[in-house]
């Protein structure tokens, strides 16, 4: 979920893989599994078990962008931590 610049309500953002294959998203749904449990940890703050799942995620597809955008955001949580009340939600600076 993203909040962008100028809004309140968050909006959701979805990535499709129905048309991905073996050959293209390798190991799809152990990728998917990984990364399930790395924004479980997200939303419950855990930023170093979030990037260790995320990660995880990137060693078996180095080509997940998702993945890649959610540890990047998690080491900036982990130097810059969300106020008390954070909903989880990633507030995008420009539209």
């Amino acid at each position: 979920m993203v909040r962008v610049q100028g809004k309140s309500q968050p909006v959701s953002v979805y990535n499709i893989l129905d048309f991905h294959d073996a050959t293209s998203f390798p190991h799809i749904h152990d990728v998917l599994a990984c990364y399930h449990a790395g924004l479980t940890a997200y939303r419950q703050r855990a930023w170093a078990a979030s990037i260790k799942h995320f990660k995880a995620a990137l060693h078996l597809h180095p080509l997940d962008r998702v993945s890649q955008l959610y540890v990047q955001r998690c080491e900036y949580y982990l130097s810059t931590p969300p106020k008390a009340d954070w909903d989880g939600v990633w507030e995008l600076e420009s539209k």
